[in-house]
């Protein structure tokens, strides 16, 4: 029996709308102070008045939600408060790739609801026994969460540690390309991973643990193993989660252009995959480092992300035919395979 493809409403997204910029609350009224529930804020708009945040800490009794641009933000609120909050403090995606030592979570004593980038985590965060995450980009401009009753919003130190295991024995070849990398992690992905629906079965599957340890998962799960193998001090690639329309995958720069990668659509729509399982058969690079052409020509990839660095999609895929020759060297070196079993 042929597999029925992933429905395309998996993932149930929320653009927040009522987001205030923490720089024109000061034109509010204090009558509508409880009207204010998400706040964004940038650092120099804090330090260049302390004492009004202070203000705006102690008289926002609505806040359920503080967007902060730096981890430095996130100092500040804690040393102000005299008491815990659990008000949901989320520190954005800089979109850079960088050691993350320098956020402490066990320093940040009164912050008792906290979340951090995906894409930071792989980078010696001082972490408590559960790291909380943000699976996706959020932004100032119009800031956009993807809410799903069964993606992670915590990531174990005991995951962690054993993702760094993956990557370690993926790399084991020095001086990889980033095209190399790139392909070796979607191979390892396409080769174990099978696509189940959330409806076939009464677990989480859209966890990178239900995907990299069970070695079946939803997109969004998919898609957060692809940034976290990616995303780390050995691989050193700038890959980020995005969702939209109902959908997970990936971005990418590559050769200072950004492309998107879909782990996801490279198992369920390979090309060679298992009659009876959305499984692949074969190695593809089909939907690795597309651009947005090949986006709208698919109708589907269309990112709700926003990233607070700068993004570009190209326009033009990358070079399918260079794709194919790095992955039969890289099958010569048996870095990947090119044929799976179930």
């Amino acid at each position: 029996m042929t597999p029925q493809l992933p429905k395309r409403r998996i993932t149930r997204i929320e653009t927040i709308s009522n987001v205030q910029n923490y720089s024109n609350l000061k034109n509010i009224k204090s009558e509508d102070y409880d009207k204010v529930e998400i706040v964004s804020l940038k650092y120099q708009d804090i330090i260049a008045d302390l004492d009004y945040f202070k203000y705006f800490l102690l008289n926002f009794h609505n806040l359920k939600k503080i967007h902060c641009d730096c981890y430095e933000c996130l100092i500040i609120i804690n040393d102000l408060l005299s008491t815990e909050t659990d008000i949901l403090i989320s520190l954005l995606d800089d979109g850079i790739q960088r050691d993350r030592s320098y956020i402490n979570l066990e320093r940040l004593d009164k912050l008792q609801n906290i979340s951090l980038p995906i894409s930071y985590v792989m980078w010696n965060i001082n972490v408590r026994n559960e790291q909380p995450v943000s699976c996706y980009i959020d932004g100032f401009r119009n800031i956009c969460q993807a809410v799903s009753s069964n993606g992670n919003t915590l990531l174990k130190r005991e995951t962690l540690l054993r993702i760094k295991d993956i990557v370690a024995n993926l790399s084991g070849c020095s001086n990889l390309t980033d095209i190399e990398k790139t392909l070796i992690i979607s191979d390892y992905l396409q080769s174990k991973v099978k696509y189940v629906s959330d409806e076939d079965l009464r677990e989480l599957t859209g966890l990178v643990e239900t995907t990299l340890f069970k070695n079946y998962g939803l997109c969004m799960g998919i898609a957060n193993a692809t940034t976290l193998l990616s995303n780390n001090p050995i691989f050193d690639l700038n890959t980020r989660t995005i969702f939209g329309s109902g959908h997970a995958w990936n971005i990418q720069t590559m050769d200072g252009k950004d492309y998107y990668i879909d782990n996801t659509w490279n198992i369920t729509r390979n090309p060679n995959k298992f009659e009876e399982t959305l499984k692949a058969r074969e190695f593809t690079t089909k939907y690795t480092l597309f651009g947005s052409d090949t986006a709208k020509i698919i109708g589907h990839h269309i990112s709700e992300s926003i990233i607070l660095r700068k993004v570009n999609i190209a326009e033009k895929d990358y070079d399918q035919q260079e794709l194919e020759r790095v992955g039969l060297v890289l099958k010569r070196k048996k870095l990947i395979n090119f044929n799976y079993t179930k």
